[in-house]
């Protein structure tokens, strides 16, 4: 029987001959042919990236600029004031750049961040003028301000000199308009060739550290220790882990392991994530969802409040906190997301899935994000309140959604974001023309549409899930967008115990003739139905399962089929 699921690798990379070059078990030798690793060479420079190899921050258009005029600042006494976006790549962004700076002998460093709901994203003129009552005379935006164009005029007239720092596409009507401002350090600019289109928002800030550290000379300030804050913000914007920002985020992991802040040390040991080596999972899936809800939810904690904490009584006080918060979320996002699951099941999305309901504004990207997962489409929810609607869209790498957006703005206010991951507000009688407009975007635009299957790296057995491969395997991370987590498909294996955990939550005892594992499968009722005894073809992720100080190897179920003879 022909399998249901198509490889990663298929079509893209001829079988090599040769045998491995190193010690390492044989899947893993195989994964790293599925992903394009062939040569000694290539496979060593994966295994162990090297900072030698990061690009010249240099490269970046309008660094030399902003180097100058913040060195400057420096030697003159003057006051900067960092202005970071009030997500998490924004606030590691302003962490990063707070310590960097200070580090590197800026004595007057001041920052400010908006409001997700009474200013909303970007730069805003209020916010500058209070910057200029503060007694700042510069002004270095992180992670925002590519599209703040009137704002740059009027920071001028207040007398602030404005350097930008961001990641995000800049306007073009059609041609490209920049801010008229000290420098606009941007990768996705348009016209810059640095090659390092990749980074986060806290990634530009980190190369804006690095140009004045260069530039400055020798000092006792090691760029390395804020790299804990390059890997919260990197993994949390969802870019691509290659390059820079997966050589970096790899050693960011181990300084995120050992960090001495007492904020995020206090946090770490809440989690239960303490004494032992991090991944981009825990990252991902249980650091940064808790410090979103804190930007998410607004009741007087943020991220930033957590980073920049150095008292370690009030550390476990704000980690506590933290987790309260987050329970709170969790409230606000299920009742959401239960009226917009409700739509979609009397309806059957083709080109794109596009729902409104009532609900808090902060939780729309969760809800999106769970309803592009179950639909596979790209995915705009809004949550209304006094009618007026803020959105929230999630898709995959070719769905482009601020193009979708774009072609939808007459019925928008303002809107945002990245190829996988926007942002929009609207105003409720805009909601149909503004679904229209979307659907048919998807609908003439047939490349961008779902993307459908599930897909695997590479086939295996139970036996090859070894502890010394779990060990080999963490070394191709740190996972996450264009290096996805390695997905194996087990051709035959037999179910030989199953049970239900809260009803919900599948749990399995797999047997292939060649061991026998452990695997769960979480939130699987009605997407299952599996039997003991049956044969049956599976998709799974190996994963460690830490639990009272103690680890075993679980097997993460992403897809299950019988094999019927």
């Amino acid at each position: 029987m022909e399998p249901i699921w198509k490889s990663r690798s298929e079509g893209r990379i001829s079988p090599l001959a040769e045998s491995p070059p190193m010690p390492m078990p044989s899947l893993i030798w195989k994964l790293l042919k599925s992903r394009g690793y062939v040569s000694s060479e290539e496979v060593g420079g994966f295994l162990s990236p090297s900072l030698s190899k990061l690009a010249s921050p240099f490269t970046l258009k309008d660094i030399d600029e902003a180097v100058d005029r913040l060195i400057l600042a420096r030697m003159s006494g003057e006051t900067i004031c960092i202005y970071g976006d009030y997500d998490l790549d924004g606030s590691t962004g302003v962490a990063l750049l707070y310590y960097g700076l200070k580090g590197l002998g800026f004595e007057n460093v001041q920052y400010y961040q908006p409001s997700r709901f009474t200013e909303g994203y970007g730069i805003h003129k209020d916010a500058l003028k209070t910057i200029r009552e503060r007694g700042a005379q510069v002004v270095v935006s992180v992670d925002c301000g590519i599209t703040a164009i009137e704002e740059a005029a009027f920071a001028k007239e207040l007398g602030l000199d404005l350097v930008i720092t961001d990641h995000h596409l800049p306007r073009s009507q059609p041609e490209i308009i920049l801010p008229d401002c000290v420098a606009v350090v941007n990768p996705n600019r348009g016209d810059c060739e640095s090659q390092l289109q990749h980074l986060a928002g806290v990634g530009v800030g980190f190369y804006l550290l690095l140009a004045i550290k260069n530039r400055m000379g020798v000092t006792d300030f090691d760029p390395r220790e804020v790299l804990d804050f390059f890997t919260i913000g990197t993994i949390s914007d969802m870019v691509p882990l290659k390059g820079e920002n997966r050589s970096l985020v790899k050693l960011g992991l181990k300084r995120l392991a050992e960090t001495k802040r007492p904020g995020l040390q206090a946090l770490v040991r809440r989690l239960s994530l303490e004494n032992r080596s991090l991944d981009s999972y825990d990252i991902g899936f249980s650091l940064a969802p808790k410090l979103n809800a804190l930007s998410r939810l607004e009741q007087g904690l943020r991220p930033l409040d957590i980073f920049l904490c150095e008292d370690y009584r009030q550390a476990e006080v704000l980690a506590e906190q933290v987790v309260n918060l987050n329970a709170q979320r969790k409230h606000l996002q299920s009742v959401l997301e239960e009226k917009v699951l409700a739509q979609l099941d009397k309806e059957n999305p083709q080109a794109a899935a596009v729902f409104g309901a009532a609900g808090h504004p902060g939780v729309v990207g969760l809800v999106a994000t769970k309803v592009a997962g179950i639909t596979g489409l790209p995915t705009f929810v809004v949550a209304w309140q006094d009618q007026k609607g803020t959105g929230s869209a999630r898709g995959l790498e070719h769905h482009i959604l601020p193009q979708a957006l774009s072609f939808a703005s007459a019925h928008l206010e303002r809107f945002g974001g990245h190829a996988q991951a926007a942002g929009f507000s609207m105003k409720a009688d805009k909601f149909s023309d503004f679904r229209s407009s979307v659907i048919q975007y998807y609908s003439e635009n047939e490349t961008t549409a779902i993307l459908g299957g599930e897909t695997y790296d590479v086939d295996a057995e139970l036996k090859d899930f070894s502890e010394n491969f779990m060990d080999w395997l963490k070394h191709l991370g740190p996972f996450g967008v264009e290096n996805p987590q390695p997905l194996f498909r087990l051709p035959q294996v037999y179910v030989t115990s199953a049970k239900w955990l809260k009803d919900q939550h599948l749990k399995v005892i797999l047997n292939d003739r060649t061991a026998r594992m452990e695997g769960i499968a979480f939130f699987a009722r009605g997407k299952f139905d599996v039997q003991v005894g049956e044969k049956m073809e599976a998709i799974v992720e190996p994963s460690w399962n830490y639990w009272q100080g103690s680890r075993r190897i679980q097997l993460m179920i992403r897809a299950l089929r019988p094999l019927h003879q």
